[in-house]
């Protein structure tokens, strides 16, 4: 049986602005991917972390910074794009 008091095991103990959220679609086009793609990212435990409040999906413009931060970058050679790609894979 579910109790539905309890609170989530990742317990978020933050109170967010609205305006450091942004919506599925926001950040799909921060990113430059499809909004099918966010969801299938969230189903497979993929992309950025996200909050979900209800029904709404919501994604901290932190979060968004530090996933582009980790995965896209600027390279002086294909090397070196080479060496970034192996040295981020989980």
């Amino acid at each position: 049986m579910v109790n539905r008091n309890s609170t989530p095991q990742n317990d978020i103990n933050e109170t967010f602005r609205p305006e450091d959220l942004l919506t599925t679609g926001q950040a799909s086009r921060e990113l430059r991917v499809s909004t099918g793609t966010m969801q299938n990212w969230r189903y497979k435990g993929e992309g950025p972390k996200f909050i979900k409040h209800r029904r709404n999906v919501y994604y901290l413009k932190s979060e968004i910074l530090a996933y582009k931060r980790k995965y896209f970058g600027c390279f002086g050679s294909t090397a070196e794009y080479k060496a970034h790609k192996y040295s981020t894979r989980d």
